[in-house]
Order: C-alpha cells, then structure tokens, then sequence
C-alpha cells in the first residue's frame, strides 16, 4: 500500500521487491518532493513500514534498502541458504518532516532520521540520525548541526 498526501512532487519512484507479493506500507507527507528513489527489498525480508514526513526534499539516486541483518557467525553466508536461517528483522525507516536528503543517498532499514536534518549526497545511513543534524559521509557522521541547542529545544516545544 502506498500513500501519497496532494501536492506531493515525484518524478521517478522504483520498487524492486525481491520475491514479496506484497508492497510495503509505504506513506509520504504534504508536500514532499521526491526526485527519484529507489526502494529494494530483498528476498526472505518482512514487510517494514516506510514513513518519509512532511515538505521532505529528496534528491537523485536516492536507495531505501528493506532488508534483515545478515548471520555472518552461521556456518556459510550464501544467499541461498538466508531462507532457512533465522535472520533479525531490522526494522522500518522514518524520515521527519522537512528533511533534505541528498543525491546518491543509501538509507538502511531501521533508521530513523529526526526533523529537520540534512544528509549529504553520497551518505550511507545506517544509523539514527537526530532532528536537524547534518549527516554526512560513508561511514556516516554527524558533523554539526542547523541550528543550536537552545533553538532546537524550541522547535520540539
């Protein structure tokens, strides 16, 4: 199911889901504009939400990987035997209202990116990221942030 609020923008959106028959849940907020993203979910993996806020940004090349952590600790790591294993869920990926997201952005499963925040073109987030920090690299780090701490006490009040 996918939900998409008016006066949304999106110009190139793919789903690729693996073997699943079903689409995730996914829900897009007011006025968001989406370049062009691309949604992966791998063979084996759980239906996960995916919520992207209101007034988002999203650059080009933007990837979502829906997927489950990988047992590296079993006695092989071929894909073909991921089915019969126990693999952890990681969980769904919620993106804040007014967020930018860069070009060539890759966002794992079980994220959760604050209000507010700005990542980087080419950033792999594979970890929170907190509300109006900007986030940058691969592995990714937080390198300041858009506003200080007592404006962003603020904007939570």
């Amino acid at each position: 199911m996918i939900n998409i609020s008016s006066n949304d923008s999106i110009r190139s959106f793919v789903f690729q889901n693996g073997d699943k028959k079903d689409f995730p849940l996914l829900t897009i907020g007011r006025n968001s504009y989406i370049n062009d993203m691309d949604i992966q979910v791998s063979p084996g993996s759980e239906i996960v939400n995916i919520h992207i806020g209101n007034y988002c940004s999203i650059g080009y090349k933007v990837m979502l990987l829906v997927d489950r952590n990988h047992d590296y600790k079993s006695i092989s790591t071929a894909p073909i035997l991921e089915i019969e294993r126990k693999l952890h869920r990681k969980g769904q990926i919620i993106i804040g209202h007014d967020v930018w997201i860069g070009n060539n952005v890759i966002i794992l499963s079980g994220v959760r990116i604050g209000n507010g925040a700005v990542i980087g073109a080419g950033t792999v987030v594979t970890k929170n990221v907190p509300p109006y920090a900007i986030a940058v690299g691969n592995p990714m780090k937080i390198i300041k942030y858009r506003f200080d701490a007592i404006e962003i006490k603020n904007f939570k009040a």
